[in-house]
């Protein structure tokens, strides 16, 4: 079975149980924690896909993810993906829950990144332009600054991408000059 199946179905049925309990929105909360938590700690996976460790210490790693106390919806799901030797999966259906969550309530995801802090009026025109044409009810903005970009900027939304960067322009410039030889 292929990972995107795997975590798509975990995903689905993680989404269908919080809303059954009533904690769609807490699991969305931790789910983004736990998100954060694997880019912030990437030896995460290592222990995830262990064989050695049992699943009673992978989940107190996932667990040490959330502030605070796991939702039951969100214990319970984790504690379903130890027992069916999941773990190695787990990222990939958190990424999927945040995916189908947003696609349920409207939210557009966007990505910004430039060369340069973006300023607060710069974030919310770009919030309101792409509530506008997606029809979204609200926007979740991340902001990023990548000097390699030397200006301009991408702008990621869900799993569209716009590269307005100079970096990008430079490089096409210098693939045009180089053929042309």
């Amino acid at each position: 079975m292929y990972t995107g199946t795997i975590a798509g179905r975990y995903a689905q049925a993680l989404l269908r149980f919080a809303s059954s309990n009533g904690e769609e929105d807490v699991v969305y909360s931790q789910v983004k924690e736990l998100v954060e938590h694997f880019k912030a700690n990437p030896s995460i996976k290592k222990e995830l896909d262990s064989p050695i460790l049992p699943a009673k210490v992978k989940l107190a790693v996932l667990y040490n993810g959330v502030k605070g106390d796991i939702c039951r919806s969100l214990g319970e799901f984790l504690s379903l993906t130890a027992r069916h030797g999941r773990e190695k999966f787990i990222i990939f259906m958190l990424h999927s829950f945040i995916g189908m969550y947003e696609r349920k309530h409207g939210i557009a995801s966007v990505v910004l990144t430039t060369a340069v802090p973006a300023d607060d009026a710069t974030m919310q025109g770009i919030a309101s332009m792409v509530k506008e044409k997606t029809g979204s009810s609200s926007v979740r903005m991340e902001s990023n600054v990548d000097e390699n970009l030397i200006g301009g900027f991408v702008l990621r939304i869900a799993d569209m991408q716009m590269d307005a960067s100079v970096a990008t322009q430079l490089k096409g410039l210098q693939e045009t000059l180089l053929e042309k030889l």
